[in-house]
């Protein structure tokens, strides 16, 4: 039985060839669609996935209220924890604790510039397990002075030969002993480093050991053991925060820890202080729903070819049901038929996928590994889609066709008949509806993108050029900001730059001081402020305006005490006006200070966010942080020459790494471009498998009315007459669908819109432009075959009759 079935496909696709390429391209760029989606979602779910026992790994946050208003959402927790945490509970297999810092890490012949070192406790390799390749786990960082390295980093270093025992050097000079070298990690984490360095070092400069119970400055990961719960260890973390916190529980004031697995830090993360850029969940499931789009619309064309196709097919059918064929026969035939398709459009879609595959990695800026290719979930996905494809649209098709009369098959009514004509229709509808969707989503997050990256941030970073803080050995504090002064003189008199600053953090970073308490008037105020580390120059040369009192002093000694304030922090300190904080004081930790002026807010971060109270300090970064200088961009590439000859007279080997401002703030928005440029993709490929059905459903209605056609040309009917005909039922229902369509995309750009603090407007000429575009295609598509129809001579449609 089955070798007639597969005779009777051969036939069928040689005589319908047309329509079977047209639903094997179809379906072969939805899967492909659908499979490059599915690739990179998984790419982004599968951070961390890759340690031994990653589900039993975690890390503790830490949180902070007054009164029921939150003062602290952080990815730190006390430094002591990690001590209690392993005297106090049989539940913690392992813990330590652990925090980045970009460092100079260089030898005699090879010198690695802003290095992501990761100081860490002697724990660390027990509790993530890294495969090490050389040295021990458990003392590779027990003593002082130790370091980890990668296996990439030995070999940059010491090539052949042997890593451990040699001694790397790290900042100012401060020699480290390698004493293991690990496997190197993959791209798919959110800790990238490539040296561990023994956090008893620190130690030496000031750092006690088993930590204290009042900063947050480390990061606490541990390992439970395989039988331990969740909520377990979330009664361990109350009960030591109620114990160990100072003052908790008092005043009004609660702080608790809670815990959040090391698979769900990329994606699930909203604390504050993450050690490297966080993924976008949102973006995630975007593209996963755009994904079921596009396959959906692929198999909504099968569909509407299999419905093309049963017109010409009627009498084959006719006959086998005559001849005493029942509906199981014809449901297997279709199934049969439906396999074979399926089967050739999986193997065309990882042809295309191979092909696209290099293209779609640069694309995205993305590092998926083409082992997905190899991997036993790549094929079961495809299996998925194999089955899934099958049974939906095998299921509808087959179960309509096989529901209609032998006479109604001979005759050559079928297309007349309620179950055809809804589903032609209805299908029509629904892959254009989404189709709109797809259109109208991708509108708005471009109108979006343009609308962050054109808003005003307060402060003029079109024309900062920001020049990273040197990496230089032996140089002291004192003797880099000497350097520094010699060095923003000289580029002041380069007729290309106005200003010069020196600072901490930069605009379009997390700042790394923003969990910090302002005591005012004997009161602990409700809110955390941002600390910035800055110069005299800093307002200047971001062009922010003082709106209230002063400036600082260009004598770094006489501002010790001195503070400058943005407007939102005077307005949550209560001042009615800016002029009114100047001259104030207020506690910062165990220091006072005292308010000397008030500057303009401006954005130091993403408009995803709203502005936050900023307090700036006068002090120069003694490490390397930022040089940004305000600049003439008449002529850049005389500017850029200019600054890197003065560059590297006073840092003379030091790595230069210069940057506009703006282009760096507006990295903050690639993920939203990424999914802005995916979902446009997407919606040419929906529209283009769209319009390859429309394309089948019109030649169906063309060779319906072939003699009706005919006739009416006959009877003196014009082309533009017949075209009209032909097209207004099309075009009907992709009217419909934009406004069904409408309603549901309205709803969830509004949604999406709602995760931003500033917005653009949700205007009605994006449904319309959606709308539009897909309405002229469409009519492009339906208008190319009425044409060629109402061209044809009539002789040839009534010869026979």
């Amino acid at each position: 039985m089955y070798q007639h079935y597969l005779n009777q496909i051969f036939r069928n696709f040689v005589k319908h060839k047309r329509f079977f390429v047209i639903n094997i391209i179809g379906l072969s760029v939805g899967i492909a669609t659908f499979a490059m989606l599915w690739m990179y979602v998984q790419y982004e779910k599968s951070y961390d996935s890759f340690y031994p026992q990653a589900d039993n790994l975690y890390r503790v946050n830490y949180h902070a209220s007054k009164d029921g208003n939150q003062l602290t959402n952080s990815c730190r927790s006390h430094s002591a924890l990690n001590q209690v945490l392993q005297t106090e509970s049989d539940l913690i297999a392992a813990s330590c604790r652990a925090f980045y810092e970009s460092c100079y890490m260089y030898t005699e012949n090879v010198q690695l510039y802003f290095q992501d070192v990761l100081w860490a406790d002697s724990a660390f390799f027990n509790v993530f397990q890294n495969e090490l390749i050389h040295g021990d786990a458990t003392t590779a960082l027990e003593n002082k002075y130790s370091v980890a390295i990668s296996e990439k980093v030995a070999k940059i270093y010491f090539g052949k030969n042997e890593a451990v025992g040699n001694v790397i050097k790290l900042n100012e000079g401060i020699p480290f002993t390698v004493t293991a070298v690990f496997k190197t990690l993959p791209q798919n984490t959110h800790l990238h480093y490539d040296f561990v360095v023994s956090f008893s070092t620190l130690e030496d400069y000031g750092v006690n050991r088993d930590g204290n119970w009042n900063s947050l400055f480390v990061s606490t990961y541990f390992r439970k053991i395989p039988t331990a719960t969740d909520k377990a260890i979330l009664n361990l973390l109350t009960n030591l925060a109620d114990k160990y916190i100072v003052n908790n529980g008092k005043d009004g004031f609660e702080a608790t820890y809670t815990i959040l697995p090391l698979t769900d830090i990329y994606l699930k993360s909203n604390s504050e202080g993450e050690f490297t850029p966080q993924g976008n969940l949102t973006k995630v499931n975007l593209l996963v729903v755009i994904a079921f789009f596009v396959i959906f619309i692929a198999w909504t064309n099968n569909i509407n070819i299999s419905t093309a196709l049963s017109f010409e097919r009627a009498k084959a059918n006719g006959i086998r049901k005559l001849n005493g064929a029942n509906n199981q026969s014809i449901v297997k035939l279709y199934f049969t038929e439906l396999l074979a398709i399926n089967l050739l459009a999986i193997f065309f879609s990882v042809l295309l996928i191979l092909l696209a595959f290099p293209f779609f990695k640069s694309y995205i800026n993305n590092n998926i590994s083409n082992l997905f290719f190899t991997s036993p979930g790549f094929w079961l996905m495809l299996a998925g889609i194999l089955v899934a494809g099958i049974l939906f649209t095998g299921t509808v098709s087959a179960l309509l066709q096989s529901s209609v009369t032998p006479l109604q098959l001979l005759s050559n009514k079928i297309s007349s008949t309620k179950s055809f004509g809804s589903l032609r229709y209805g299908l029509t509808v629904f892959q254009f509806m989404l189709a709109i969707i797809l259109i109208g989503s991708t509108t708005l997050i471009f109108k979006q993108i343009s609308f962050l990256e054109k808003s005003n941030l307060g402060m003029n970073a079109s024309q900062v050029l920001v020049m990273r803080g040197p990496a230089t050995n032996n140089t002291s504090g004192d003797r880099r900001y000497h350097e520094f002064c010699a060095f923003r003189e000289e580029l002041l008199q380069s007729p290309f730059i106005e200003k010069v600053t020196a600072t901490m953090n930069i605009p379009g970073q997390t700042n790394k001081y923003n969990n910090v308490m302002v005591n005012f008037r004997g009161k602990q105020i409700n809110t955390r402020f941002n600390i910035s580390f800055s110069d005299e120059n800093y307002f200047e040369t971001y062009q922010v305006p003082i709106v209230a009192g002063r400036n600082f002093y260009q004598v770094m000694a006489n501002e010790a005490q001195a503070v400058i304030i943005n407007e939102k922090s005077a307005e949550i300190l209560g001042f009615e006006s800016p002029s009114a904080a100047v001259g104030e004081k207020i506690s910062l930790g165990n220091r006072e200070a005292e308010i000397v002026g008030v500057a303009q807010n401006f954005h130091h971060e993403s408009l995803q966010k709203e502005l936050e109270p900023y307090i700036y300090q006068f002090r120069h970064p003694h490490e390397f942080g930022y040089y940004p200088a305000l600049v003439n961009t008449s002529n850049i590439p005389e500017l850029m020459k200019t600054t890197k000859q003065i560059w590297e007279k006073h840092y003379p080997g030091a790595q230069a790494d210069f940057f506009f401002l703006d282009a760096f703030f507006n990295r903050q928005y690639i993920s939203y471009k990424q999914l802005g440029e995916l979902a446009g993709f997407s919606s040419m490929l929906a529209i283009l498998i769209a319009c390859l059905g429309l394309y089948a459903l019109v030649s169906h209605t063309v060779n319906r009315k072939i003699k009706e056609i005919g006739v009416r040309k006959v009877n003196g009917a014009t082309i533009s007459e017949i075209v009209t005909m032909l097209n207004k039922d099309f075009v009907k229902w992709v009217a419909v669908a934009f406004g069904l369509a409408t309603p549901l995309a309205y709803f969830a750009m509004r949604t999406w819109l709602e995760t931003f603090a500033y917005k653009t407007i949700l205007n009605w000429w994006i449904f319309v432009t959606a709308g539009v575009v897909t309405l002229s295609i469409a009519l492009l598509t339906v208008s190319y075959q009425s044409w060629h129809a109402a061209t044809k001579n009539p002789v040839e449609s009534l010869r026979y009759e």
